[in-house]
């Protein structure tokens, strides 16, 4: 009976008692539901959206997030940041389990003479030792506290690599589509530019026969430069869209698909409006900062926990030759 009664109070002195608050979701700020609406027919529910490849179906758009994901230097960056904090939940998690060490020493020596004369003298020692150095027995729940904070400082960090990775879709899509653009409006100012010039160039020629004045040639030549100045402006605000494309993806890929235009249709999938509030929940972003909350509430019982008495056991066990 005192056996059983040790053995029993021993396993609730693992089992231990936490000193956390217990954690409770906060409410979302947000209606639970949209207004009245009717519902669009058609389209892609953006809740059943897992893939982006559903959401871009641009090939060459495809390439370049594809190239993004792998060799961007934040999004390394955001992965070994995950690695590292699995590293220390674990670490953080064998707290739980006690320390075992495991020694064994074998020692020999010869002298060439002893007592005896003409006999040498062989000393051999041996020892094996095993011990369990200050484990600490979880009675308050600090170390336990220790580790649910550990797991939920991991989980936020995976989401924040998750909310980043949306973040660098999203940015590439962005630069993309913004590069489109200025390639459009950079070949509507090379047309502009070439009939500017021309027009320039007829009414000088008109000039040459008396046919036109110098003022209407000074207002064609003026819209001319106009028109250069506006095209040397889009040059360069192409080339600085390009570079940030180049610096997101972080490589240049070889061998693009071809690209769409941005009159195109298919770029971007068309979407129904008809997301509840739930949606929100989903999101790296929101996880992130309640795993973040969840940490937080893990660190409140392992301070609570702190201010108490550590109970700390030490054990050791060996075996050494007699002679």
């Amino acid at each position: 009976m005192n056996k059983r009664a040790t053995l029993a109070l021993f396993a609730v002195l693992l089992g231990g008692c936490s000193m956390a608050p217990d954690y409770v979701r906060p409410a979302a700020p947000v209606p639970a539901a949209w207004p009245a609406y009717v519902k669009p027919e058609g389209g892609v529910q953006a809740a059943a959206i897992t893939d982006w490849h559903r959401v871009f179906a641009d090939q060459r758009l495809q390439a370049l997030i594809e190239a993004a994901l792998e060799y961007n230097r934040d999004m390394r960056i955001a992965v070994a940041r995950v690695a590292e904090a699995r590293a220390l939940f674990g670490v953080a998690h064998a707290d739980r389990l006690p320390t075992v060490n495991l020694t064994a020493d074998r020692q020999a020596s010869r002298a060439p003479y002893s007592f005896i004369p003409g006999k040498s003298l062989i000393v051999q020692r041996e020892e094996v030792l095993l011990q369990v150095p200050a484990f600490e027995v979880d009675f308050w729940g600090r170390v336990r506290s220790l580790d649910e904070a550990a797991k939920a400082s991991y989980l936020a960090t995976e989401e924040a690599r998750r909310s980043f990775r949306l973040s660098l879709i999203s940015d590439v899509a962005n630069a993309y589509l913004t590069l489109l653009e200025l390639e459009q409006r950079r070949a509507l100012a090379q047309t502009t530019v070439a009939s500017r010039s021309e027009t320039r160039n007829l009414i000088a020629k008109r000039r040459e026969v008396g046919l036109a004045g110098d003022l209407d040639f000074l207002a064609a030549d003026s819209a001319f430069t106009s028109a250069r100045a506006d095209l040397a402006i889009i040059e360069r605000q192409r080339d600085a869209a390009e570079n940030a494309l180049q610096l997101l993806v972080g490589t240049a890929p070889a061998q693009l698909p071809p690209g769409a235009l941005l009159s195109d249709q298919g770029i971007i999938a068309d979407f129904a409006v008809s997301l509840p509030s739930e949606v929100l929940l989903a999101r790296p972003d929101v996880r992130s900062a309640e795993q973040q909350l969840i940490a937080a509430n893990a660190n409140i019982g392992a301070a609570r926990a702190a201010f108490l008495p550590k109970i700390l056991l030490t054990a050791s066990f060996g075996t050494a030759s007699t002679a």
